[in-house]
């Protein structure tokens, strides 16, 4: 038999909490020999409390030899405990697929710090990364995989810390930004490249919903940066604290502008990234305006919607809902777009209520199965939505 640490005989000890010291005894073929009498006393360097069973208490930081001994076998581990405070990841780290510089692999950048805010520089870390068909973790380098966001976090000692990770797909111009709507939910994420001159601008419709949007890199002390306005949304100005990066719920006439002031002074031109992440605005359905109407009103409604390319799904009993749908003519052909109908029944004044939604289903990275997603219908099913209500209804 022999004794030996777990990785080796120097063992690192960040926490003020009393850790077990990782040593075994192993046989002849290395295999752990279990509930054996080992014992566990300090031999020399720093004076921290060591009980019998081999649990050290760092009262600060320094270094100590510990003796181990089971019956006539004798060994010493050297302990070296380093207190840390503050754990500091500085986010979120952001990637653009596609660039030979900010699509490559690297290191998330971690600071760990004791409390008199000095770097520390010996530590055992546990790191994890949320979601791996987004990104991979190979050490404490991040692997882009696919457009999304995960989280990365780490734990050292008593302290934790976290940040996002987001990644964007380039794209060629702003005008991908129309096309945000026909990419699954979890996968918008476009990185738009810009190279402007002094006074120069540019305005793209944002499709509705919830965006966040940040320029990258952000040269707010260069002279003379690319800046960026969203015309038509309510945004915060400083979201996830972090000054600069908007994020916005887009109304149906929302629009992103960029632009770069004019300068008397000539200068090169400006480059940067325009990066837009959609964001879970909740209920993705939308209501139309509810009409006057009778019970009949309704097969008005199923035959208009049928000469516009809706197929009946379900009709209730009593004939007072109706849900239709079209698929693969708006968007891609895994989006089937829906227009739900139902009558109210109101004494003094019965109306038609309609709400309109979109249906997306996209296999999954890890299976041929689709989940379905329910997303933002297009505009052209909510106009479908009001003129028939409208047609239908009784004034």
């Amino acid at each position: 038999m022999r004794l030996a640490g777990d990785i080796s005989d120097t063992i690192i000890i960040n926490s003020r909490w009393p850790k077990l010291l990782p040593v075994h005894a192993f046989d002849a073929k290395g295999r752990t020999v279990l509930s054996v009498p080992i014992r566990f006393e300090r031999m020399d360097g720093a004076d921290m409390p060591i009980t019998k069973s081999g649990g050290v208490t760092c009262t600060r930081s320094g270094d100590l030899h510990v003796r181990v001994v089971l019956d006539s076998l004798t060994t010493r581990v050297f302990v070296r405990c380093r207190l840390v405070e503050y754990v500091q990841i500085q986010g979120p780290i952001q990637f653009v697929l596609g660039d030979s510089e900010l699509g490559r692999p690297r290191a998330f950048p971690l600071g760990v710090y004791s409390a008199d805010q000095r770097p520390v520089s010996l530590y055992t870390a546990s790191i994890f990364l949320a979601d791996s068909d987004v990104a991979t973790l190979r050490g404490a380098t991040i692997y882009p995989r696919s457009p999304g966001p995960t989280v990365v976090g780490v734990h050292i000692g008593d302290r934790d810390a976290g940040t996002g990770v987001h990644i964007y797909q380039r794209v060629d111009g702003l005008a991908a930004l129309d096309t945000l709507l026909r990419v699954h939910p979890g996968r918008r994420a476009f990185a738009v490249p810009l190279r402007m001159e002094s006074g120069t601008q540019y305005r793209q419709r944002l499709p509705a919903g919830g965006w966040m949007l940040t320029l990258l890199p952000r040269e707010q002390s260069a002279p003379n940066p690319i800046r960026m306005f969203v015309d038509g949304a309510a945004c915060d100005s400083t979201f996830l604290n972090d000054p600069g990066r908007l994020g916005c719920g887009a109304g149906s006439r929302a629009s992103i502008i960029v632009y770069r002031p004019f300068s008397r002074h000539p200068s090169e031109p400006a480059t940067a990234y325009l990066l837009v992440r959609g964001m879970g605005s909740g209920d993705p359905r939308r209501f139309v305006p509810r009409v006057r109407a009778t019970t009949g009103d309704l097969t008005c409604v199923r035959q208009l919607l049928r000469a516009r390319g809706y197929d009946l799904q379900r009709e209730s009993s009593d004939n007072q809902l109706l849900q239709m749908d079209r698929r693969g003519q708006v968007g891609t052909a895994a989006r089937r777009e829906w227009i739900e109908v139902r009558f109210v029944p109101d004494e003094s004044a019965p109306t038609l209520r309609g709400r309109a939604w979109a249906l997306d289903s996209y296999p999954t990275d890890r299976s041929l199965e689709r989940n379905p997603v329910v997303v933002e219908p297009a505009e052209v099913t909510l106009t479908d939505a009001r003129e028939v209500l409208q047609q239908c209804s009784r004034h």
